[in-house]
Parts: C-alpha cells; sequence; structure tokens
C-alpha cells in the first residue's frame, strides 16, 4: 500500500522453526541484507526492529499454536527524520 518508496506492508506467516530459532535466523538474516539492527527484545512476544535507508522494519515473533512460529513483518517509512546508524562494526 503507498506508492513508489512510500509504500508501507506487512507479511504474516507461521514456519515450523520454534521462537528462539526464528529469533536468531531473522538477527542474524538483516545486516547482511543491508538492514542495521535498532532494537532486539527476546520474550514471549518478540520484537526487531531494523533500519534501512528511510525504511523501518519490525519482524514480530509469537509461538505458533501448537508448534513452530507465527512471524508478522511489517516495512513502513521513517516518520520524521531518521536516526544516524553507524556502519563502522562498533555498536
Amino acid at each position: 500500500m503507498g506508492q513508489a518508496g512510500a509504500w508501507t506492508g506487512r507479511l504474516v506467516f507461521s514456519t515450523k522453526l520454534p521462537p528462539g530459532e526464528a529469533f536468531t535466523f531473522y538477527q542474524d538474516l538483516m545486516e547482511p541484507h543491508g538492514w542495521h539492527l535498532l532494537s532486539a527484545t527476546r520474550a514471549g512476544t518478540s520484537l526487531l526492529t531494523c533500519l534501512r535507508g528511510d525504511r523501518v522494519a519490525t519482524i514480530q515473533i509469537e509461538a505458533g499454536f501448537l508448534r513452530g512460529s507465527t512471524i508478522l513483518v511489517t516495512v513502513t517509512p521513517c516518520q520524521g527524520q531518521s536516526p544516524r546508524v553507524s556502519t563502522s562494526g562498533t555498536r
């Protein structure tokens, strides 16, 4: 939904991966694809928030009904000024 670079989207899906493994998978996957991790919370409902340019991705991971995980990925344009992110490898 939206125009050109200002689109917003959400993807919801289930995976056979347990929540802890899904969290690690996305935590390890985002940076090689140009997304910088801003925040990570591992809990009953885990959240990863990442930034790439003027886009923010939020990944929410919850335990599935019987097994596996339900994952919600939301990507939106940044509102206001984007935070500065160091790409030097130091955190």
